[in-house]
């Protein structure tokens, strides 16, 4: 399952045209919930901000809004990411990453997978924040 947010298209690029300052796109988030029993993911889950194609200007990557399980007892055994765009790297910031949350009500989680959660590279001191990445509510 994907919401990821699309790259910007530079100017002139394929499928349509822009600016060379558009931003990546934002990632609309994933948000699995149970009210009963097991909340079991084997797939890959991917919730990351788009990258920025412009080639001039302060264009920055796309945040992202993260992923959030949650059920009386989590299982994950996909990989989930919830990273941050890329931008150019002379002169955008970028984009921020969203949290990965597995949340069991029980307090029994099982992950085997990988989880990702980080900023996107940008200009020099312009990188996006890093995301948490929380585990029955301890950060990892």
């Amino acid at each position: 399952m994907t919401a990821n947010g699309g790259a910007a298209l530079a100017a002139g690029g394929a499928g349509g045209s822009c600016d060379s300052k558009s931003p990546g796109s934002y990632a609309a988030g994933i948000h699995l919930l149970c009210d009963r029993g097991l909340l079991h993911n084997s797939g890959n889950l991917s919730d990351n901000g788009g990258g920025s194609l412009a080639t001039s200007g302060g264009a920055d990557g796309g945040h992202s809004s993260g992923i959030h399980l949650e059920g009386p007892v989590v299982e994950n055994h996909g990989d989930l990411s919830a990273n941050g765009g890329d931008t150019n790297p002379s002169s955008g910031r970028g984009g921020n990453a969203g949290n990965v949350l597995l949340h069991s009500i029980q307090g029994v989680t099982t992950n085997t997978g990988s989880l990702s959660s980080a900023g996107g590279t940008g200009a020099p001191g312009k990188a996006g924040s890093d995301g948490f990445i929380v585990v029955d509510d301890q950060i990892q």
